[in-house]
Order: structure tokens, then C-alpha cells, then sequence
């Protein structure tokens, strides 16, 4: 089972118009437990300043950049969080 920050996460990629909504409330990773979620969250971040969008693709392409794991942001973002 996924914790809260991973299941941010997969909807953040699954659906990146949320972004900006997600970000003036998280303006970066400081408020994650997880260093791997904080990590990821702020490639996430980087792209969207970099693209002005966000998708799986551009993700996975930052997430490499920074060493971290890409198959993470797929599984997370195939989740189906409706029966949360």
C-alpha cells in the first residue's frame, strides 16, 4: 500500500494541471517525511519551471538526471486512488 506522499506524487503526474494548486501549498519538498518523495517532488518542480507542464515523460527525464528511480513515478501514477 502507497503512503500519503507517494499517492501525491502519482496524482501530480497523473494529472499535472494540479501542480500549481499543490505548489502554493507546498512550495517545495522540506514538508516530506520521505527523502526519496522530497527528491522527487522537487525534480517534479524543476520540470514544470523548466516546461511550464508536467507529464510521466518529462518526469522520468528529470528524475534520471538526478540518479533517482523513475519506476517509482510510473507505479505511483498507474495507481487507482479512487477506493482511498
Amino acid at each position: 500500500m502507497l503512503n500519503l506522499e507517494q499517492v501525491l506524487l502519482g496524482e501530480i503526474i497523473s494529472n499535472g494541471e494540479k501542480l500549481s494548486e499543490v505548489r502554493a501549498i507546498i512550495p517545495d519538498g522540506s514538508i516530506f517525511q520521505s527523502k526519496e518523495c522530497a527528491d522527487l517532488y522537487d525534480a517534479i518542480l524543476d520540470t514544470w519551471d523548466i516546461h511550464g507542464k508536467i507529464d510521466l515523460a518529462l518526469a522520468d527525464e528529470a528524475v534520471k538526471l538526478r540518479r533517482l528511480d523513475p519506476l517509482k513515478l510510473v507505479e505511483w501514477s498507474s495507481e487507482n486512488y479512487s477506493s482511498l
